[in-house]
């Protein structure tokens, strides 16, 4: 896991610098590439090959989705992609089917962590979604996307049921490749994703979302030492 924390670590450090104005643009993509290619390796030292299975299935169901979602309203609300991401097919960026499966795998590897059992899927699904929430008003705010209408910082309430409803759909896909135990370290990148987008969300006044964030991460930081005090079954 040195290999992910370091890769991880590196992640939060290009993120915040981005968004610190100390990072030139052409490499704004190359956070991305990053993020998916670490997700990618921690599913491959677990699962091997099936890595590769679980990349294409969560990104054509991503791709899917957000195909049906840009030209309809459903099932996230009506937004459309800026000219930041490209290049596009049906109005849906190349990159966000990649994307879904780094988020989502980062968050059921984080669930996979400290659940077991019927446990993993949904806290699986309220990870992703509570990242949603603490990342989606930053990230369309500086125009990645946009939403015509929102209740929580612009975003609409109907795109997190969306997300609960995707996340489920491809965490599924992962519960039946990648079943394996997990230590609380595994959870590196999704705390890594927590905590990429607190700075620029509290410089723009989004102060609820970077409390997500923070809380999502010192949740997941704290699991190694929980699990440490956690009595032992005889």
């Amino acid at each position: 896991m040195y290999a992910v924390a370091a890769l991880s670590l590196l992640y939060v450090i290009i993120q915040w610098s981005i968004y610190g104005g100390l990072v030139p643009p052409p490499l704004h993509a190359a956070s991305s590439a990053l993020l998916i290619f670490t997700c990618l390796y921690a599913a491959a030292r677990r699962v091997g090959a099936r890595s590769l299975l679980a990349l294409s299935l969560a990104s054509a169901v991503g791709f899917s989705v957000e195909a049906v979602g840009v030209n309809t309203g459903i099932p996230f609300g009506n937004y459309s992609y800026g000219d930041m991401l490209r290049p596009k097919v049906l109005g849906v960026p190349l990159v966000i089917p990649l994307l879904w499966f780094a988020v989502t795998y980062a968050a059921y590897l984080a669930a996979l962590a400290v659940a077991r059992g019927a446990l993993v899927l949904p806290l699986a699904v309220t990870n992703a979604v509570l990242w949603n929430m603490s990342a989606d008003p930053a990230l369309s705010q500086v125009g990645l996307w946009t939403w015509e209408n929102g209740g929580f910082y612009g975003v609409p309430y109907t795109n997190f049921l969306g997300w609960a409803l995707t996340a489920l759909l491809i965490s599924s896909i992962y519960r039946r490749l990648d079943r394996g135990p997990a230590t609380p370290w595994h959870a590196l990148p999704y705390v890594a994703l927590s905590i990429a987008y607190v700075p620029p969300s509290i410089s723009m006044g989004l102060h609820v979302p970077a409390a997500i964030g923070v809380a999502l991460a010192a949740f997941y930081v704290a699991a190694p030492a929980l699990a440490r005090r956690a009595p032992t079954r005889l």
